[in-house]
């Protein structure tokens, strides 16, 4: 063998030990490139969101009556606000507001829902339709999702409705999807937004992801299985919750009356819809004067407000009674919907209203956590009181 046949397979030894060397590193324990994407997770969606709420604050005279937060949501490239609400489960839009280009309708699917559950004077019927579109919220795409295309608002308080919700509702209610697959989007965020969220009311925001359960109080919520739904419609793989219902506890001290109360309302709904902090004990009979004193007797089958001063406990309990977490409820009683409590003695009202309590959203961070299954609860720091919309001095 001459010395170029040598040469030439010295070459041939080195290129194929170089093309083994490039061809492992691609394979596999090398850190030359990203690694792939996870089927159906973008790579770039962050570990949590921060998610702007809209304080709107409705007002009757000079004092403001009710808070409905808005939050603003792109569906078919418009961007339209809408009500954020805890008490309801979907997406649900005014035919209105949208440009007929940035959505699909489907007439043959009809849609009729009833919202508010305090009393038929409260309720409103919502009748429309099934349409999907393109939601994008804080600038994460979560894909085509079906909403109700409301065309008809039917109820005592349309005016009211139309005024407040904005363009329609943004129902963030972890309960199981209809069988249009219309139920809340939050579980259906991309990667590991969807394990939950945390409602700070008095922040105005709401953080997508859950990424520490520290601080919180955790009460534990039974788990639901969905219905099948349409094909192509994702409902996410985050827990659905068979209620939103909680068991709430109320002790109540009244100065200069007696007795003290102490009463627990069973499955109570907790919201961000607005409404005033009521408790109704029915069936229970008012504390009197007591002592000599000639405070004002608290009259029966009236709701009344709580006097300033007057101590409210709000206690979570479990289904066996068990406290899970408490806290004491402002009573200043000059901020509607924040510190002004009001109350009902005597017999039922007959019209659904016994089960509204006081909503904890303005003093506590509100986790519903999808992950795990869990509703949570921790003290807002005391820099957040009072909330932005009281006015000044409250």
């Amino acid at each position: 063998m001459n010395r170029g046949d040598v040469s030439l397979r010295f070459l041939l030894l080195l290129l194929i030990a170089f093309s083994i060397i490039v061809t492992a590193s691609n394979c596999g324990g090398g850190s030359s490139g990203p690694p792939p994407a996870t089927l159906g997770v973008p790579t770039n969606v962050p570990s949590t969101l921060v998610l702007a709420l809209i304080p709107q604050a409705i007002v009757t005279g000079t004092t403001p009556t009710n808070h409905n937060p808005l939050i603003t949501v792109l569906v078919g490239g418009t961007n339209i606000p809408l009500l954020f609400d805890t008490g309801s489960s979907g997406l649900r839009i005014f035919a209105t507001a949208l440009p007929s280009t940035a959505y699909t309708s489907y007439a043959n699917k009809p849609v009729s829902v009833t919202l508010g559950t305090y009393g038929a004077a409260n309720q409103i019927t919502y009748v429309g339709n099934v349409g999907t579109a393109d939601v994008q919220i804080g600038g994460v795409d979560l894909g085509t999702q079906p909403f109700q295309l409301v065309t008809q608002v039917v109820g005592s308080t349309v005016a009211n409705e139309m005024a407040t919700k904005g363009t329609g509702v943004f129902g963030v209610a972890p309960t199981v999807p209809d069988v249009n697959g219309i139920g809340s989007l939050m579980g259906r965020f991309p990667g590991a937004l969807s394990s939950g969220f945390v409602v700070s009311l008095y922040g105005n925001q709401v953080t997508v992801g859950i990424t520490s359960r520290q601080g919180f109080s955790l009460y534990p919520v039974p788990v639901a299985t969905p219905a099948s739904v349409p094909s192509g419609i994702s409902i996410g793989k985050a827990s659905y919750w068979s209620t939103i219902g909680f068991n709430w506890c109320y002790a109540v001290t009244i100065p200069s009356m007696a007795p003290s109360i102490s009463a627990c309302l069973q499955n109570t709904v907790t919201e961000t819809g607005g409404q005033n902090s009521h408790l109704y004990f029915t069936g229970i009979p008012p504390p009197s004067p007591s002592g000599g004193s000639t405070a004002t007797p608290i009259p029966t089958g009236t709701l009344v407000a709580l006097p300033p001063g007057s101590g409210v406990t709000a206690i979570l309990s479990d289904s066996s009674g068990n406290p899970i977490f408490s806290w004491q409820a402002p009573t200043a009683g000059t901020c509607s919907a924040y510190d002004v409590i009001d109350v009902w003695f005597g017999p039922s009202t007959g019209i659904g209203t016994d089960s509204n309590g006081i909503d904890p959203y303005y003093s506590n961070d509100v986790m519903y956590d999808l992950a795990q299954s869990n509703f949570g609860l921790r003290t807002a720091p005391a820099s957040a009181f009072p909330p932005s919309f009281c006015p000044p001095g409250s």
